[in-house]
């Protein structure tokens, strides 16, 4: 399978040291953090990308902190779609 396609629907977590690719893998939202942009009401937070990255129906994304990358793990579809929901509240963005 593809980088990405491994349980597709399924967030995982992808971590340097097991992933040759890793330098590699195309970022979401340029490496912010979607958890904070969702719900900090836009604030964009640079995701730190030596905790791990995690892949969901083929795109990749960083995290602030491990506990948003949780949150984000537990809930990703309403986490993207508060992320929606900000850029047409905030185009900027």
């Amino acid at each position: 399978k593809a980088m990405g396609e491994k349980g597709l629907n399924t967030p995982y977590r992808l971590i340097k040291k097991t992933t040759p690719e890793f330098g590699r893998l195309s970022l979401k939202y340029q490496g912010f953090c979607p958890y904070t942009i969702a719900t900090l009401y836009g604030h964009l937070a640079e995701g730190n990308p030596d905790i791990g990255v995690i892949a969901y129906k083929g795109s990749f994304y960083t995290f602030q902190g491990m506990r948003e990358m949780r949150q984000f793990s537990e809930e990703p579809d309403r986490i993207l779609q508060g992320v929606r929901e900000m850029v047409v509240e905030s185009p900027h963005l």
